[in-house]
């Protein structure tokens, strides 16, 4: 049988599968898996608010335990062989376990943390051991909550802090508080996170901690200091989500439920409730108990499936696109985003990643969106007036270097004063991020969407400062994508960016090296630990990169390679039975180089967009 009859029966699969998946308000909304550290990040938050785990809890142990290797460690990322930062955050997670399998698990990986060293300790692990007790919170470096009061002529500032900024707040508010009142008394702790702590201790003695000490005393002498704290709560509580989170983020949401807890339990109890009530609803439950996600991707979701229905779907999903462009619409936030802080005209406008997102949308998720609601406006005139103002949004938020970053614009790197680690994350420009922002800038530059014609001149001149951004990130030949994994991802997207630009580009080239990474069974892979190696490492095959370098081989004109032949065999032999295309493997940087994560729904997305543009690819040559 012809690979044109599969590719029908597959694309027919796939979005039945899409349009059997959106909900009864118009979105999508996969689940988001992460390694094990998610949920003994939610473990530990309850135990620092002393909250018992009830039966949820008991069934986040079974599914630690049962995620556990061999060895009594836990992995980043599947294949790595284990991660000592994740096997000890999981075994504080445990300690204390009301399982039978929590236990066994807890002592398994106390052996195994006996058996290796300390890692470096960096302000992440010095405030997670003073969490635990092992520290005393005077040798963990002191944030004053003034950081909130200061102004934005006076540097450092909160605004130069950049996405980072809420855990700050919520740090600073936990430093003074504990620094007030003292430290809660210390539990006995297993040898390795005494051998942690002791390292921990080292660090505290350098001069970053005994800089910060004088301010720790300063505070302390100063009443007006309380006033200071008290803003910096009210800071924190004007960007809590409607659900209850903060950055709709795990991560966050944690450090501010902390932060309120330590302040006045009582008095934010509700705060704290509806906060435990977010992370809640981003638990799923597996064959082995209950797991926790660190957000949840319905905006992405939407509008990713939205587009390829407007690709590859016909006449009967006008329905379903009107459903999920009403969805859209109204998740659409006009807060001032903490991002424009340093404007001198901010806009407003953006959406965010997930479902509540009013204080953080970001630059990727709103150019998908409006990639997907702009074909929608002309049949819709209400919305060109806050499309025109998404456009507008995206637009403020170009570097001046002419990149996008996520959530922020012309990142100051001050984070790197605190010495805080990889944990740290910082917000740089990406070339995929550009790439899909110039790419829909310039189709508004050259007018295909009516009702934009204000913006075409602004929007045709950012494109052409976008591509020429994405043009100089080219290292060795390709390009780097910070979020997905990480060179498959980003050489496809500064492909298609050089192309679309006129730019010049060693096409040949590109496509002569996604041909030699190809795995053995045709498809192709890549390990997250390729950023840190700083190179493409290879991994097993998964259907997200697969389709990512089909698609480079389509865009580069070679859908009648033989590598892209064998690339569209394996992911029609690779499809579930009911039309999905999952990954089992953590393909997407939550933090770049320490956590990854897997938005089960990209890569369904991804295999239909590859197979179907490898079809027309087909089609066209032949013609």
């Amino acid at each position: 049988m012809r690979i044109e009859t599969h590719l029908d029966e597959a694309l027919e699969r796939g979005l039945h599968w899409v349009r059997q998946r959106q909900r009864a308000d118009g979105s999508w909304s996969l689940p988001v898996r992460d390694d094990p550290r998610a949920t003994a990040i939610y473990l530990n938050c309850l135990r620092f608010l002393g909250r018992a785990p009830g039966d949820a809890g008991r069934e986040m142990e079974r599914d630690l335990a049962s995620r556990q290797c061999a060895s009594g460690a836990w992995e980043a990322w599947p294949g790595d062989g284990g991660d000592s930062e994740v096997t000890a955050l999981c075994a504080m997670a445990l300690e204390g376990a009301a399982t039978d399998a929590g236990r066994a698990a807890e002592t398994r990986a106390r052996a195994w943390l006996d058996s290796r060293p300390a890692p470096r300790i960096d302000g992440f692990w010095l405030g997670t051991l003073a969490m635990s007790g092992a520290i005393d919170w005077a040798d963990v470096p002191y944030m004053s909550p003034r950081l909130v009061s200061l102004p934005t002529w006076l540097h450092p500032n909160l605004t130069d802090f950049g996405v980072i900024r809420l855990s700050l707040v919520a740090m600073s508010v936990v430093l003074y508080e504990r620094a007030r009142r003292g430290q809660p008394a210390a539990e006995a702790a297993p040898p390795w996170r005494r051998r942690w702590a002791e390292a921990a201790r080292r660090v505290s003695r350098g001069p970053m901690v005994r800089l910060t000490q004088g301010l720790r005393r300063l505070d302390l002498r100063l009443a007006a200091t309380a006033r200071h704290r008290d803003r910096a709560l009210t800071w924190l509580l004007a960007r809590q989500e409607p659900d209850g989170s903060f950055f709709s983020s795990l991560h966050m949401t944690s450090a501010a439920l902390m932060a309120l807890h330590v302040s006045d339990p009582e008095r934010y109890a509700d705060n704290i409730e509806a906060g435990l009530q977010a992370l809640r609803s981003w638990q799923h439950p597996t064959r082995t108990g209950l797991r926790q996600s660190f957000t949840d991707s319905t905006i992405w979701d939407t509008a990713l499936y939205m587009q390829i229905l407007q690709e590859v779907g016909g006449g009967e999903d006008a329905a379903r696109l009107a459903r999920g462009g009403a969805f859209l619409m109204q998740a659409q936030t006009f807060e001032e985003a903490d991002c424009m802080a340093r404007m001198a005209s901010p806009e407003r406008g953006g959406w965010g990643f997930q479902r509540v997102a009013r204080h953080y949308p970001d630059v990727d998720d709103t150019t998908v969106s409006l990639g997907a609601l702009l074909p929608l406006a002309q049949d819709n005139p209400a919305w060109r007036a806050p499309l025109g103002q998404a456009v507008a949004w995206l637009l403020a938020m170009q570097g001046s270097n002419g990149g996008w970053a996520s959530w922020d614009r012309n990142d100051r790197g001050w984070i790197r004063v605190l010495q805080g680690g990889r944990w740290f994350l910082r917000d740089t420009p990406c070339p995929v991020l550009t790439a899909r922002a110039a790419h829909l800038l310039g189709r508004i530059g050259r007018g295909e969407f009516p009702g934009l014609e204000p913006f075409e001149a602004r929007a045709a001149a950012a494109a052409r400062r976008g591509h020429r951004f994405v043009a100089r990130q080219r290292r060795r030949g390709l390009w780097l994508c910070r979020w997905f994994t990480h060179y498959t991802y980003g050489s496809l997207y500064g492909l298609d960016s050089a192309l679309e630009a006129g730019l010049p580009v060693d096409r040949d080239g590109i496509v002569g090296w996604f041909a030699s990474i190809a795995q053995p069974d045709g498809g192709f892979g890549e390990s997250p630990a390729a950023l840190e190696a700083g190179q493409f490492l290879p991994a097993p095959s998964t259907p997200f990169h697969t389709a990512v370098a089909l698609l480079a081989f389509v865009r580069a004109g070679q859908s009648r390679h033989p590598a892209a032949t064998r690339a569209a065999r394996w992911l029609i032999a690779h499809q579930d039975p009911d039309g999905r295309w999952q990954n089992e493997d953590l393909f997407a940087a939550g933090i770049p180089g320490v956590w990854y994560t897997n938005f089960s729904g990209t890569p369904h997305y991804y295999a239909l967009r590859a197979l179907a543009q490898f079809k027309h690819g087909r089609a066209a040559i032949a013609g």
